[in-house]
């Protein structure tokens, strides 16, 4: 396998949430120095109202937090994009395999323990984004070959 590329996913916007500040500085500092964009929230809300007002490719979501924990958080962003259109990788210091379970089951792309190791985090992260930007190139063929043929997106073409 080879190994990432830093600048294989450069322009990519992160989403970084974590309430704890040396945890925000740290990974906005390395992935924007690997071409990121980056946007980060110390706290749920903040996180809930960036995804609604930027384009994010991709969240790296703390789970404990003060306001909002990272779960509802991941609720909350499925209710409004599927796994394939916005990944949400779970960062957090929780490694008990019912968290990691509850996590997955309740939409999350991934889980990655605290203390990570960068290069991993960073291999998760391109990995994930190369399954969206292919969900994307689909859906984006899906959508030319639907208008091409006259159908309407979902409905099986007319017979002559």
């Amino acid at each position: 396998m080879s190994a990432v590329q830093p600048s294989e996913m450069a322009g990519s916007t992160v989403l970084i949430v974590d309430d704890v500040a040396d945890n925000l500085e740290v990974l906005d500092r390395r992935f924007r120095a690997r071409g990121f964009n980056v946007h980060v929230a110390s706290t749920g809300r903040t996180a809930l109202q960036i995804i609604a007002e930027e384009q994010i490719d991709i969240v790296l979501l703390d789970i404990m937090m003060l306001d909002v924990n990272g779960i509802d958080v991941l609720r909350l962003v499925r209710a409004k994009f599927s796994p394939a259109r916005l990944p949400i990788l779970i960062v957090s210091a929780r490694d008990d395999e019912s968290m990691i379970v509850h996590a997955l089951a309740a939409g999350a792309n991934d889980y990655v323990v605290k203390p990570y190791r960068f290069g991993e985090l960073l291999a998760r992260t391109v990995t994930h984004l190369r399954v969206r930007g292919q969900y994307i190139n689909l859906r984006q063929s899906y959508m030319s070959l639907k208008r091409a043929s006259g159908a309407e997106p979902g409905k099986a073409p007319q017979k002559n």
